[in-house]
């Protein structure tokens, strides 16, 4: 048995087991309501913070570069930059 016929052997024996697990948890009411009270949990805390990050990279990676908008700053806890103008006498 060679390397390819040996991953192929076990990645059809663990698809064969997931898809039997899955069978019986469903078939299991508690195991059921469990699964997916579970599925609700992650869903609403490490997925959301996953997505949340992900899509703040890509907002990121899409803003043009900084030179065309020298008032953005990559510090979301800086301040924003306070300038003074002061008034010049018009020329004679």
């Amino acid at each position: 048995m060679n390397e390819t016929k040996a991953r192929q052997t076990a990645n059809l024996l663990m698809a064969a087991a997931a898809l039997g697990a899955a069978v019986f948890v469903l078939r299991n009411p508690k195991l059921r309501r469990m699964a997916w009270q579970l599925a609700r949990q992650y869903a609403s805390g490490p997925l959301a913070a996953v997505v949340a990050s992900t899509v703040r990279t890509a907002w990121d990676a899409s803003a043009p570069p900084n030179n065309e908008e020298p008032w953005r700053s990559t510090d979301v806890t800086a301040s924003p930059r306070v300038v003074t103008v002061t008034p010049q006498a018009p020329p004679s």
